[in-house]
Parts: structure tokens; sequence; C-alpha cells
């Protein structure tokens, strides 16, 4: 047989196939083995190329996405919350019912006076 023409990883596969050395069988046995080793691998490859592919850019476990968003929200909370911090414990005052005129309308308007450092990191949210 032509075993020593082979790849060394083809003679391992073979041998590891036959459960010891490839030498050690007939020819006949030997050929029926590799006839049934190429007949599976050409049924691998076919099966390979028949299968549908997906186009998508991922594709993720339910507990990925879970997992991505728990992160995403845990983000925007501590963002929050420091935003949250930095307007409330930073508060110097309140006053109430302050009418200001706009054009022919008067308005009672509440002002909270606060005393913070100027940071163009945390936006100032008016309402």
């Amino acid at each position: 047989i032509f075993i020593d023409g082979l790849r060394p990883q083809s003679k391992q596969l073979l041998d590891a196939s036959v459960g010891g050395k490839i030498k050690l069988k007939t020819p006949e046995e030997a050929m029926e083995l590799i006839e049934n080793m190429a007949a599976s691998d050409h049924a691998i490859l076919r099966d390979r190329a028949h299968v549908p592919t997906k186009r998508s850019l991922l594709e993720l476990s339910s507990q990925d996405a879970l997992l991505a968003q728990n992160k995403l929200l845990a983000n925007q909370l501590e963002s929050l919350t420091e935003t949250f911090n930095h307007s409330i414990t930073r508060s110097y005052g309140m006053i109430e019912d302050v009418l200001v005129r706009v054009q022919q309308f008067t308005f009672p308007v509440d002002f909270v006076v606060m005393d913070i450092e100027e940071d163009v990191e945390i936006p100032l949210i008016l309402g």
C-alpha cells in the first residue's frame, strides 16, 4: 500500500481509525477503510457546502444579550447617579413664586439656586 507517501497527519488518522497500525491490516481491509473514510469525507464536505448561511452581524444567545443589556443599564444608572448626586447635594437654596413676565404674560416660577462647578462632562438639565 502507499502508506509511506502520506502526510504524517493522514498516517496518524489511519492508524487511529484501525485502532493500531494500518500496516498490520491486509490490503483489502486497508482499502475498505480508506474508501469508507473517503466517502465520509465527501459526505461531510457536501453537507457543509449545502448548509444555508445566515447573513447577520452576530448571533447571540439570550444570556449574552441579557448580560450586554444589563451592563449598558448599569453604565447608564451610574452616569445618572453621578449627575443626580451633583445636582442635589450642591443645592444652595430655592426661591418660590417669582413672577416672570414674558411679553404680555406673567408666570409664577420657582428657582433652585445651585452652587456648582463648571463641568462640560455633566449636563445641566433645566425643567
